[in-house]
């Protein structure tokens, strides 16, 4: 039994490093006896380029039946017993199985005169994906493209019972050949598994000496177990890792993370703790929880992508794809806008994973808000009963962190951008609960308190409750200010979340007050704030031209744009070049802020490719606005055109820009003398509002004002039927809604008229 461990170790060793990292050699003959010229069968050796445990790989010249460069790679000597060949021959053909342009191929195989075995592999020159999508600044559509090829080349390992379990950037090799689309090939099937009648090893994991076979890093939590009965599920979530690392340039759990841990305390990590999501982790700097546009934002870093990755990395295997190509499959609707298949994790099982974590009693519920108030139980009862720990700091950090992106995630969900047209009552009854509970509920957990905290103020700013946002932001200072010393990141941060509220909400004086004092701690501060400054600088701005200083808001706009020019494509939000924009057309510099637009739009396209983006739509929209009154009215009626095309698929019939765009249309319609059609437009936005805001918000007035403005003025223009129908469309529009009303004397003096 020993022995047959032992072989089955050596042969996964050896077929494991066929692909080894190229390494420095001398030109004298190797450990295994070869030497560089010597000739193996129809094989000539060039140069040894890796060497591992148990064999030397060799870049070789084949000599017949055609000349070719190959990869040649041989069994060391003293590995060559009779059970080593019978279970070689026997991996060798499953192996030969397969044939995928996708997958290094296999050529042939044989014995050394001393009958030691070797294989020959079709040589790969290529870069590791990572690399090679760094290298080439790949756009996003076509990363994604290559993903799948990849899936693609893995599914059909897979339809020939064999399971790679070593997926990893290193081992998928990219190559491109001028005016070709990126080439993919799987290499290093060395501690693979077969499913069905071809048999692999079935060895576990840990060799006896208990060094780990694979990456970690990249192992599924049942391949990480241990477990033997490991299936093509394990590589869909290799490929879920790899995904997330292609969306955010780092793995779910980091190679350092995991090894700071012992291996009992990695498998756990692995099994339970859940990573956040792909659009959580690209923005990770020091968090503020600022935003000028929260719903633009999260439109921005969450979406379809989000979904799939976290679904490839479900923990439970019955919860992930069912397989490579339905992976790839969702890839594909991803990228020709179709609805996919994946869809973010249910609240209600979120919270009976976390439960079962610590083991806490909680019932499930498919209501976010109940999620949050029996979450914030959750927090209580944990802390309370870890008081006593030896270990009490480590546990209380990590369940904190736990606690905290659970249900910051949870409130951060139920913004607008989840809940368009719907109504917020029950929404702020929870919040306003919640917040009454906070404080006295984790009292002695001020990170837990600040986060949720964070996301109670985020959420009330987004369903426009300016004043308990004001007061949750405050609560947020004096906890800062508590915790830090005046001048550091922490009381920055909060000061600049505070005067982003007080600015919504009016008070001007005080909002400019707070952000002159954030901006003043951020410059005296050591390391990167970029960010920080950047949006400070910008919202100083806004507030400068809002209370009629437009002139010296020039300065602090033009300081953000030229910031937000210079910060990494990932981190670009787009507020900066917006602000900066309506300033220079305020100050009557049109062609100036057209140029502004022209550049943001370049910009986004540069970052996200010809994929629909809400940056692009929202940009497009703001252009044609700008196009409109510089009196380009063509490419006006372009642009607006793909910004409502765009729109649509990126949010269906909720799509949050709609009306504004229509309503340009409809101008354009008007000044050509398209009255019907700019009455249909008007009527489309009108419709669209309804569906997308909740009543009494002022981006449902405005479709209805431009309506019955267009009415009016069509009615005063005409005194024969087309007069009489705007008349009564106009009444009829003054019974059935009361957020906008219909100046009575007016519409009494055009029915006069027609008397």
């Amino acid at each position: 039994m020993a022995l047959e461990k032992d072989i089955e170790e050596v042969v996964n060793e050896w077929l494991r490093d066929f692909h080894a990292e190229v390494t420095s050699v001398s030109d004298e003959a190797s450990p295994s006896g070869e030497a560089p010229g010597d000739t193996i069968e129809n094989y000539t050796l060039i140069e040894l380029v890796g060497e591992g445990g148990f064999g030397s790989v060799w870049r070789a010249r084949q000599n017949q039946p055609v000349q070719r460069m190959v990869a040649l790679k041989i069994l060391k000597m003293g590995m060559d017993t009779r059970e080593v060949l019978a279970r070689f021959e026997q991996e060798r053909q499953a192996l030969a199985l397969m044939d995928h342009p996708g997958i290094a191929q296999v050529l042939d195989a044989g014995a050394t005169p001393s009958g030691r075995p070797f294989f020959v592999m079709e040589l790969v020159n290529g870069l590791p994906i990572t690399q090679f999508f760094e290298e080439q600044n790949l756009s996003t559509k076509v990363r994604l493209a290559v993903f799948s090829d990849v899936c693609h080349a893995v599914q059909h390992a897979h339809q020939k019972g064999i399971i790679h379990r070593d997926l990893k950037p290193s081992n998928i090799l990219v190559s491109a050949r001028e005016n070709e689309p990126p080439q993919v090939k799987v290499i290093d099937f060395g501690i693979a598994k077969a499913t069905g009648e071809h048999h692999l090893s079935d060895a576990t994991l840990l060799t006896q000496a208990n060094q780990m076979m694979g990456t970690p890093a990249y192992m599924s939590p049942e391949q990480l177990s241990g477990s033997l009965d490991v299936d093509t599920r394990s590589d869909v979530y290799s490929l879920g890792v790899l995904l997330y690392e292609l969306l955010t340039g780092t793995p779910p759990f980091s190679k350092d993370e995991l090894t700071s841990y012992s291996h009992d305390e990695m498998i756990r990590m692995v099994r339970e703790r859940i990573p956040p999501k792909p659009s959580t982790r690209i923005k990770a700097r020091p968090q503020t929880g600022r935003s000028m546009d929260a719903p633009q934002q999260a439109h921005l870093l969450r979406g379809d992508l989000d979904c799939i990755a976290m679904m490839a990395l479900e923990k439970d295997p019955d919860r992930r794809y069912e397989s490579a190509s339905a992976l790839a499959a969702d890839i594909g609707r991803f990228l020709t806008h179709d609805p996919i298949v994946a869809r973010p994790a249910s609240t209600a099982y979120l919270l009976r994973q976390f439960a079962r974590r610590n083991r806490v009693a909680v019932i499930g519920t498919l209501s976010v808000f109940a999620a949050l108030a029996a979450g914030l139980a959750v927090a209580s009862v944990l802390f309370l009963r870890e008081r006593d720990s030896r270990q009490l700091a480590n546990t209380e950090a990590e369940k904190s962190r736990q606690i905290s992106q659970f249900l910051s995630e949870a409130l951060q969900g139920a913004g607008p951008s989840a809940a368009l047209g719907h109504d917020t009552a029950m929404m702020r009854s929870i919040l306003d609960r919640t917040a009454t509970r906070v404080g006295a509920e984790l009292e002695g957990q001020p990170e837990v308190e600040l986060a949720i905290r964070s996301a109670i103020g985020a959420t009330y700013g987004d369903i426009h409750d300016y004043p308990n946002a004001l007061e949750q932001y405050r609560r947020i200072l004096d906890l800062q200010r508590r915790a830090h010393p005046e001048n550091s990141p922490e009381v920055a941060g909060a000061l600049l979340d505070l005067a982003n509220t007080l600015e919504a909400q009016g008070e001007m004086r005080s909002a400019e007050t707070h952000v002159l004092e954030a901006i003043g701690i951020y410059e005296q501060l050591d390391g990167d704030h970029r960010m920080e400054i950047l949006f400070a600088k910008t919202l100083v701005a806004w507030i400068y031209m809002k209370t009629g200083r437009t002139a010296e808001a020039e300065a602090p706009a033009e300081e953000g744009y030229r910031a937000w020019l210079q910060t990494p494509a990932e981190e670009r939000l787009g507020e900066a070049p917006k602000v900066y924009a309506i300033i220079l057309h305020d100050l009557g510099r049109k062609e100036e802020a057209e140029a502004i637009y022209r550049k943001e739009l370049e910009v986004w396209r540069e970052i996200h490719g010809d994929i629909d983006h809400p940056m692009i739509a929202n940009c497009l929209d703001n252009l044609g606005m700008v196009l409109l009154g510089n009196g380009k009215v063509q490419e006006a009626e372009t642009i607006l055109t793909e910004a409502l095309d765009q729109g649509r698929r990126l949010y269906g019939d909720k799509c949050p820009h709609e009306d504004h765009v229509l309503s340009r249309l409809a101008v354009i319609a008007a000044q050509r003398g398209e009255w019907e059609r700019e009455l249909e437009l008007l009527r489309d936005a009108v419709a669209v509002s309804a569906r997308v805001y909740s009543p009494g918000h002022r981006y449902r007035k405005e479709p209805l004002n431009h309506l019955i403005k267009a009415l009016f003025r069509q009615a005063e223009a005409d005194t024969g039927g087309e007069a009489r129908q705007r008349i009564a469309e106009l009444e009829a529009l003054s019974r059935s809604q009361d957020e906008v009303k219909i100046d009575e004397k007016r519409l009494a003096a055009l029915k006069a008229g027609l008397r």
